[in-house]
């Protein structure tokens, strides 16, 4: 079909070419440095072959400025398609859009032997105004590249699309690219309504679904933390749509880089993450595709406002894994065996009574009366907190543990009959009809003894997402309370300890209420 919609080759200036981030994939270094050497040697390198081509999309109009711009003929351009070499073209009105071959783009213009000015043969297409060109070039856009597999990202948005499309025979095609375990799991997504319609609702930024795995997908589709998945995933999409301006131009700019560049950093709480994003702005490093120098700025400082860790899909699956174990203690210790099906809040809310008072835990065991009514929501966040705090007390596993630091071996998580008693009286004194286990005499040293009293600064992004590293975990032991929460702290070089867990309970749960 493409065919009948080209209007010919010609040669176009690299700098003359703009990628389309809503139809070609993502960089992958990988293929960028096989292709680079292949392009720079000239023996091997023949500029006019097929396969090194780049498809470009326009119309007549556009194809009509173009030949004015370079002083070429409509006849001349016909006469020069029989065979290479291709007219040469110069845009003197803009760039023109590419829609497949990033790689190979990306490869010849950060090239030190090409660049911007390098010629490169092109085919232009012909696509009447308000059709997508995925319809009628399918076979340019979804051209495949043995060097490059798809991520799974890539694959779920194709299959969303060709599903929209009412197109089967492209939706199987795109499945049949992933393992049979992954296709299952795709399955199972694409039937949970409120998971797929958030997912979905992400495609607006590119750089956003790129990270999306399959192989996670049982933690982040868990029948257990849906609610709270789908909370976070609703996070994403206000941060993000905040930082864009919700403007489709600035969030088509939002590609892959710019999303790793910027997941986790902490504007509000952290100097050296602020001070990083603005150098970061000014190089161009972020939003690279957006070029006006205004909505650069006003893109900048949305970004500065944030008062959050900036989420992503990448921070969610790295951050379900730590929901899971909160999950699994809330799910041990409190609800019945019959309900460990249901969703952990809706198990949890049907043990739940308002209690004479609102009480409030600032301190292991410690409470003292809030001036507010007590609420279902309040007193799950009470709980998730507690779970929390103890986690290497309430779950048993080798890989439940807190993560070790440099130079530790691990620690494995091991249940202590005293932290469970303790969690289980926390649960009834909030609300829920849940008996206390009985107390066992515990070798573990009581809560606030030996514990980190200085908040750990988290300097690197792995250390604010999953579960906390040891020195983090022995400090949560005795601050990670609500009211400690709650409050506000002043800047720092890096966000401490509290900070990233009150963002965790924030981006699942809701806002923590001042107490």
């Amino acid at each position: 079909m493409a065919a009948e919609f080209l209007l010919g080759r010609c040669q176009l200036r690299l700098k003359d070419i703009e990628i389309d981030p809503d139809y070609c994939r993502e960089s992958i270094d990988a293929a960028i440095d096989h292709l680079r050497p292949v392009f720079e040697d000239p023996k091997s390198f023949k500029p006019d072959t097929e396969s090194h081509q780049l498809p470009i999309v326009t119309d007549l109009d556009g194809l009509r400025q173009l030949l004015e711009d370079s002083r070429v003929s409509n006849d001349a351009f016909r006469e020069l398609q029989t065979a290479p070499p291709y007219p040469q073209l110069t845009s003197l009105h803009g760039q023109f859009r590419c829609i497949h071959g990033r790689q190979r783009y990306e490869a010849a213009i950060g090239s030190t032997k090409l660049g911007p000015d390098t010629w490169w043969t092109v085919k232009l297409f012909c696509v009447p105004e308000g059709i997508d060109p995925r319809l009628l070039l399918c076979e340019e856009v979804e051209h495949d590249h043995y060097q490059t597999g798809y991520n799974d990202g890539h694959v779920f948005c194709a299959v969303i699309y060709w599903e929209e499309q009412d197109n089967p025979g492209r939706v199987y095609h795109w499945m049949s690219k992933l393992s049979s375990s992954k296709r299952k799991k795709l399955k199972t997504l694409m039937r949970c309504k409120p998971l797929k319609r958030r997912l979905k609702r992400l495609r607006v930024f590119p750089g956003l679904l790129d990270a999306l795995e399959l192989g996670n997908g049982d933690k982040v589709g868990h029948s257990l933390s849906l609610p709270q998945v789908i909370r976070y995933l609703d996070h994403i999409y206000d941060v993000w749509n905040h930082i864009t301006l919700g403007l489709p131009r600035v969030q088509r700019a939002a590609d892959a880089p710019t999303v790793r560049r910027l997941q986790m950093l902490a504007p509000s709480a952290s100097s050296v993450d602020r001070s990083t994003i603005q150098t970061m702005m000014r190089s161009g490093e972020l939003f690279s595709s957006l070029k006006d120098a205004g909505l650069r700025a006003e893109v900048g400082q949305r970004v500065l406002q944030l008062d959050v860790l900036i989420p992503s899909v990448k921070s969610l699956h790295e951050n379900t894994k730590y929901l899971y174990i909160a999950d699994y203690i809330m799910k041990t210790h409190l609800v019945h065996p019959l309900q460990r099906r249901e969703p952990m809040s809706k198990a949890l809310d049907s043990l739940w009574s308002e209690p004479d008072e609102c009480l409030v835990e600032y301190a292991e065991g410690k409470f003292r009366r809030a001036a507010r009514r007590p609420s279902r929501e309040l007193s799950y966040m009470t709980v998730v907190a507690a779970a929390l705090r103890n986690f290497p007390h309430l779950c048993d596993g080798d890989y439940m543990g807190p993560r070790c630091e440099q130079g530790e071996s691990r620690t494995r998580a091991t249940q202590d009959p005293a932290a469970i008693h303790r969690f289980r009286v926390l649960a009834w004194k909030v609300g829920y009809s849940v008996s206390a286990a009985p107390l066992v005499p515990s070798a573990s040293p009581p809560p606030g003894r030996g514990l980190s009293v200085v908040e750990p600064a988290e300097v690197s992004v792995e250390r604010r997402w999953n579960r906390p590293f040891s020195r983090s975990a022995r400090f949560c032991a005795s601050s990670l309370f609500l009211p400690q929460l709650a409050e506000c702290r002043p800047m720092a070089a890096y966000p401490g300890t509290l900070f990233v867990q009150r963002d965790f309970i924030r981006s699942f749960f809701g806002e923590i209420p001042d107490l």
